[in-house]
C-alpha cells in the first residue's frame, strides 16, 4: 500500500494513503480556537450594550471586549431632532465588520442612518 506523510510540528505522521483523508493535523493553538469558536457559536456572547446575545461563526472576529462596545455605546452627537428634515443621512462604512456588533450599536441608538459592512471572511 501507498503512504501519506503528513508533516507535523512533533514530526511526520506516516498513514496508508487509502486512511489520510479521514485524518488531519492541527496545532495545540489551532485546536484551541476551533473549540473556543464552536463554544461562542454554540453558547453565543453577551453584549452589554445590544442586551442580548451574538453567536458569531468560527474564524469571525467576536467582540470580547465589553469597553469598546461601551465606548462606541456612550458616542454622543448634536441632538438630531433639532436637524433640518431634508438633511443628508448619515452613512457609515465599516472595513473588516466582522459580527457587527458596532455597526448594530449605532443604527439602533440611530447615530448613523445606514452602514455597508464590508469583511473578507464570507460568514462575517
Amino acid at each position: 500500500h501507498d503512504k501519506v506523510t503528513m508533516k507535523g510540528i512533533g514530526g511526520d505522521v506516516a498513514l496508508p494513503s487509502s486512511h489520510a483523508h479521514n485524518y488531519f493535523l492541527l496545532s495545540l493553538a489551532e485546536l484551541l480556537a476551533m473549540v473556543g469558536g464552536y463554544e461562542w457559536n454554540r453558547r453565543g456572547i453577551y453584549i452589554d450594550a445590544l442586551q442580548g446575545y451574538i453567536h458569531p461563526h468560527f474564524g469571525v472576529f467576536p467582540p470580547t471586549r465589553q469597553d469598546y462596545m461601551r465606548l462606541v455605546d456612550n458616542i454622543t452627537i448634536a441632538d438630531r431632532t433639532t436637524w433640518h428634515q431634508d438633511r443628508p443621512p448619515i452613512r457609515m462604512m465599516e472595513v473588516g465588520i466582522g459580527t457587527g456588533v458596532l455597526s448594530i450599536i449605532l443604527l439602533r441608538r440611530k447615530t448613523v442612518d445606514s452602514v455597508i459592512g464590508t469583511d473578507i471572511n464570507p460568514y462575517a
